[in-house]
């Protein structure tokens, strides 16, 4: 290898620094390794594209059904993380190819494709669906390993559900399959999926436990890999304990084999939390070294979590080593990488490390003047001892050579200025010229629209008189009609036996009563009819007019409120605003999903006391941009239809003119765009605790639910409850976590040819799918 002619001039010379040449080796080193990685990338990505092209040759060429539902699987296994949506187009073929033939594995492999590819999307609900099929097949063919590798599945999306009692369950259901099939390698990872559980509940001794375990099967069968991945964990959950010497030892062991394997995703991960444990041990020197080497592999892996952890831990390391200038550039480092705005408490330790530098930065350059005194010093007198002779020369040369270099450049520049500024004197000129004629032409035209002006302006307010007349018809005809359809509505209402009936036409009343009421609201001529009154009174009959819309979504509504509190209110406007609240929830909300009614009671000062209540849904939420709207008046969010009618847009803007008619106050919020919470105050009378009656510490109102249990009790006939009694003693002993053995025992009902006992039937699958053990025990108690 040569070096370049001044690096090679320097070393003659004598005054060439190692250094140099050091860093000129790495930098080639590095150009050389990149290369190659791209070169190995490139290999590998076409080696992928080629491997999926011959599957793809080989589905249209197949002969036989079993070989094409295998290759629809290879694709959509290779098509999961990349392209989710082809993926689950050949997952889908197959799996119908799989059951118009009877074939069995392929069905069950398919499914868990299918929910593995859900899970990767977060539709995590059909994700379970799919888990669970392929469960109920390989239960059937009494394929354990697979049995365990599908419980596995399940507990994972419930861990990432952060449910984590139902993720311990099915991981514990999963141990005895892999145990009997003598998947050591599933069990091994199984063991650490637990422990990992146990340190999110911050049950640090049982998920060592599990981890150990993990890490004797790992060592039975060499896995080093998975060894690799339990030893960073154990050592974690000691960095949590407080405990950096063991913290260290086993960071350290996992690093070393990750270092025998290439694995540079994993090494960083080691590297960082050996940078950590260093700086909580105040051995500065090895977490210097050891993030240094996390910084060089960084680039390549293209990780956001690496880099924030790095950052992170870089800010704790130089700020306890008093370099309080560099931990500030990390630490804002740190918080771009987070990719969010700065809370009090990260401005707060800006501040602290800005103060902190502003001190060392003087004690800095005080040292710094001193030092530079000194060289100064000593360079003057190494100075007089050269030879004059040659220093004058040399200054010489690079004066020539600086003055000539400089004259050229600005003799270059001199010349690009003034073509440039010809240039743009010339285009000046053009666009002068060009605007002289159009400012003429504008002038001309200005001439002729002020004429026209003059004219539409009579015309306008000829129009502008008949549009306000007109104005003021609409609204007289829309007072009228709607205050005329009160009549038949009230009619309507308590003429009808149905239940359904009765609360759609609720509904529709309220539409029209909040047109009215909104109407003298803006005029100031409605009067509140002010009356002391239950709160669990009013809320029960609001729950009760939108029941029929909860029932058809499978909403539950639970209340929390004191059963004493009374409030001073209006009683049929404030039913009518919680069930226009209500209604807007149930509107937004999924298909079984809950809505809460909370209470908080409160006193502000020098303000007589109120009660605060909120109404909490679990739908999509409203943008931040959008909430300070929706009390407007025709206002709608992302508007949709309920059933067989759509919102008139004046629900909320209602509710808002109620409660503050009330003194009371009324907000929305939407927490991180997930779910919608409407705060309300209410001007309270008192609020008794009855104690000497048992009382719960909520209660639930599900009404649609109730409504459910009346109409089966109702439906079901004697001879119905014989054809399921023989089930009853086997669902009993059975619970909600059981999906697959109560879906077994149910089958025994899909030839009953009773429209009763196929409802009751899918009411009880769906208390397996919600998990709602009360609500399983409520339909099996029905049938004795």
């Amino acid at each position: 290898m040569s070096f370049p002619a001044n690096i090679i001039n320097l070393v003659v010379e004598g005054e060439v620094h190692y250094i140099q040449l050091l860093f000129y080796g790495l930098f080639m080193r590095g150009i050389i390794l990149f290369i190659f990685c791209m070169l190995g990338w490139g290999l590998q990505a076409q080696n992928n594209t080629q491997q999926i092209r011959q599957w793809e040759t080989q589905l249209t060429q197949a002969s036989s059904d079993t070989t094409k539902v295998n290759l629809y699987f290879k694709l959509a296994k290779a098509h999961t993380v990349g392209n989710s949506n082809k993926a689950l187009t050949y997952a889908k073929a197959g799996q119908q190819l799989a059951r118009s033939i009877n074939f069995k594995k392929g069905q069950s492999q398919l499914a868990n494709q299918i929910g593995i590819i859900f899970y990767y999307k977060g539709v995590y609900d059909e994700a379970l669906l799919n888990y669970f099929d392929a469960l109920e097949i390989n239960e059937i063919q009494k394929n354990d390993v697979e049995v365990g590798k599908n419980l596995n599945n399940i507990a994972l999306t419930y861990q990432k559900l952060k449910q984590f009692d139902q993720a311990l369950h099915y991981y514990f259901l999963a141990v005895p399959k892999l145990q009997k099939g003598g998947n050591i390698k599933s069990l091994a990872m199984l063991n650490n999926n637990i422990g990992i559980v146990y340190r999110y509940k911050k049950q640090y001794p049982q998920a060592l436990e599990f981890y150990f375990v993990s890490l004797k099967l790992n060592d039975s069968l060499n896995l080093q890999q998975s060894k690799a991945l339990t030893l960073n964990n154990i050592g974690q959950i000691y960095y949590d304990q407080g405990k950096y010497a063991e913290n260290e030892e086993y960071t350290l062991r996992a690093l070393l084999i990750n270092r025998k394997l290439g694995n540079q995703y994993q090494i960083t991960i080691n590297l960082n939390n050996l940078g950590k444990a260093y700086t909580a041990q105040q051995k500065y020197g090895l977490a210097t070294r050891s993030l240094a080497e996390a910084r060089q592999l960084l680039p390549k892996l293209k990780s956001i979590d690496l880099w924030k952890d790095y950052y992170e831990n870089m800010t704790m390391l130089l700020e306890q080593q008093g370099q309080y200038q560099e931990a500030l550039k990390y630490f804002h480092q740190f918080n771009e990488v987070k990719d969010s705005i700065f809370n009090l408490d990260n401005s707060k330790r800006v501040a602290e490390l800005q103060i902190r530098y502003g001190f060392e930065k003087k004690d800095k350059e005080n040292r710094k003047l001193k030092k530079q005194k000194a060289e100064s010093q000593l360079t003057i007198q190494t100075q007089r001892k050269r030879n004059s002779a040659l220093a004058a020369t040399t200054i010489l040369g690079i004066s020539l050579t600086l003055i000539t270099l400089l004259a050229a450049y600005m003799l270059f520049r001199a010349k690009e200025n003034q073509r440039q500024a010809n240039k743009i004197l010339a285009e000046k000129n053009e666009e002068i010229k060009s605007q002289a004629d159009i400012l003429q032409r504008q002038k001309e035209a200005i001439g002729q629209q002020k004429e026209e002006l003059l004219s539409q302006t009579e015309t306008l307010k000829l129009v502008n008189q008949r549009l306000k007349d007109l104005d003021n018809f609409k609204q007289a005809m829309t007072h009228m009609i709607v205050h005329d359809l009160k009549t038949p509505l009230n009619y309507l209402i308590a003429l009808s036996d149905k239940i359904a009936i009765k609360q759609t036409g609720q509904q529709m009343l309220n539409m029209v009563l909040n047109i009215l009421d909104v109407q003298k609201f803006e005029e100031a001529k409605m009067k509140l009819q002010k009356s002391e009154w239950n709160l669990s009174q009013i809320i029960e009959e609001a729950i009760k007019q939108v029941a029929f819309l909860a029932n058809q979504k499978s909403v539950q509504i639970r209340t929390n409120t004191l059963p004493n509190t009374y409030v001073a209110v209006d009683y049929q406007l404030m039913v009518r605003v919680f069930a226009n609240l209500l209604t807007n929830a149930i509107k937004y909300s999924p298909s079984s999903s809950v809505i809460s009614i909370g209470q908080e009671d409160y006193k502000a000062q020098e303000e007589k006391p109120m009660v605060k209540l909120q109404v909490i849904d679990q739908g999509e939420g409203i943008p931040a941009d959008k909430i300070a709207q929706v009390f407007d008046k025709f206002a709608q969010i992302n508007a949709r239809d309920l059933g067989n009618f759509r919102s008139t847009g004046l629900g909320l803007t209602f509710c808002k003119m109620v409660i503050e008619a009330h003194q009371g106050h009324i907000a929305i919020t939407s927490p991180k765009q997930k779910g919608t919470i409407v705060t309300f105050s209410l001007p309270l009378v008192h609020s008794v605790t009855v104690v000497n009656n048992q009382l719960e510490d909520s209660q639930e109102w599900v009404d649609s639910f109730q409504q459910q249990t009346q109409e089966l009790t109702e439906l079901l006939t004697k001879t119905d409850k014989e054809l399921i009694t023989p089930l009853l003693d086997a669902l009993q002993k059975m619970d909600v976590y059981d999906y697959s053995e109560v879906k077994k025992v149910l089958q025994y009902l899909d030839s009953a040819d009773s429209r009763a006992i196929q409802r009751w039937k899918n009411a009880v699958h769906q208390t397996l799918l919600t998990c709602d053990e009360d609500r399983y025990h409520i339909l099996l108690e029905m049938i004795k």
